[in-house]
């Protein structure tokens, strides 16, 4: 994968030695400061351009990574879905929701993909927690906090766009707890309450909150505090801490640090002590979370297939059928299908023919042994209902070997 990266501040250089660890290769940047951008570009090996158009533009990218200050978003995306190329954007999303939903929008009507750093969601930690709470293992939740007490001195606020409004959309919340806020819409849900405080410089010459804290009280029920800071030396590891019925949970940094939870069975939990925090500095964060979301955005280039119903699951194996006219070895085909489809196949096919079955609600998948009509004549087609009805009476004696899965709605 080749990777063209827009802006090399210092975060740029976390996402390019990333993407060395995973195997990609960083081909082509830019930056308004020249100076800084050759360098970044002699450092990795990459090809130097003027502008942010010729990144997205580049043959030799195949995967756009913008790492600018958030008030410098729509443009890039806008040239990414013309060009087909993903795209990645650092956190926040934009510095406000317009902008956003613009983003996302362009990004949908376009088909690709369009991510936001959350590298936190690919932690071993969170991900561990994300399934056991589902599972119930904490049992109902009644309180979800996120404290992030860091210290940032006054150099990291020299440049006036530090901390403003119009260029990085606000300060401690939005610019450095905006993880713990993440993890915690991703593992506990919306919010239906919420109330604050916040100091606006409370240490540092910026224009919004370098101090906040919020009380809320959650969708599902469960309170909730967020101590967010910038102004408290000398900064301390940001944890979320989740209390349930059944017993408690720590994380710090990237790391589960407390599993405390009564009859506990199931996986165990990968609780561990030594933590990597930005605390005090912003780039003592360790590298892992950022390859995992790299890899993950990347690793389908193409666009999802459109879902599949009873029509479409009946065309297919008249033309599979009608170029292979002798028996059909297992062919490994992954057909996604839509509801109608999915019940046709799982109502019609003989019962024997089924090797494993299931059917969760919205999402249900069944892998067929074999799965095959009679040859009829070339270019028939036929609608939902007509291939219902082929599917239900045509009896199998070929092997296709499909692995047929039911698309969410």
């Amino acid at each position: 994968m080749r990777v063209g990266i827009i802006g090399t501040g210092a975060i740029s250089d976390k996402h390019a030695l990333a993407y060395r660890n995973i195997g990609y290769e960083v081909t082509v940047c830019t930056d308004i400061r020249e100076e800084a951008g050759r360098r970044f570009a002699e450092k990795y090996g990459a090809e130097y351009v003027r502008t942010y158009e010729e990144v997205c533009r580049h043959p030799k990218v195949d995967f756009v990574d913008l790492c600018t200050f958030p008030d410098f978003r729509l443009q890039p995306i806008e040239i990414c879905a013309e060009t087909k190329k993903h795209i990645q954007v650092q956190k926040p999303i934009s510095t406000n929701i317009e902008t956003a939903r613009k983003m996302i929008d362009t990004a949908k009507k376009a088909g690709i993909t369009l991510g936001v750093v959350s590298q936190h969601r690919f932690d071993d930690s969170s991900i561990f927690l994300s399934k056991a709470i589902a599972a119930g293992r904490m049992g109902k939740l009644i309180q979800a906090d996120a404290y992030v007490k860091w210290y940032r001195s006054a150099e990291y606020y020299s440049r006036p766009i530090k901390g403003s409004w119009a260029t990085e959309g606000g300060g401690a919340l939005i610019n450095q707890a905006v993880h713990q806020v993440d993890v915690l819409l991703w593992l506990i849900g919306p919010v239906k309450e919420l109330f604050a405080f916040w100091q606006l410089g409370a240490l540092h010459k910026i224009e919004s909150e370098d101090v906040i804290a919020a009380t809320m009280r959650y969708a599902n029920g469960a309170t909730g505090v967020i101590q967010a800071s910038t102004a408290m030396w000398p900064g301390y590891s940001e944890r979320i801490e989740i209390h349930g019925t059944k017993g408690s949970a720590v994380l710090t940094g990237d790391k589960l640090t407390a599993w405390d939870v009564q009859d506990d069975s199931g996986e165990p939990a990968p609780v561990e002590k030594e933590v990597m925090s930005g605390s005090s500095d912003p780039m003592a964060i360790p590298l892992t979370p950022f390859e995992r979301p790299a890899a993950f955005l990347t690793r389908n280039q193409r666009r999802p297939p459109r879902l599949a119903g009873v029509a479409e699951i009946a065309e297919l194996a008249l033309e599979r059928r009608q170029r292979n006219r002798h028996r059909i070895g297992r062919a490994g085909h992954h057909l996604l299908l839509d509801r109608s489809g999915f019940a046709a196949v799982v109502l019609h096919i003989p019962r024997g023919q089924l090797v494993a079955g299931e059917n969760r609600g919205a999402l249900g998948s069944v892998q067929l042994d074999a799965f095959a009509v009679p040859r009829p004549e070339r270019g028939r087609r036929l609608d939902d209902a007509g291939g219902a009805r082929f599917v239900a009476q045509h009896r199998v004696h070929d092997v296709f070997g499909f692995d047929l899965v039911q698309g969410r709605h």
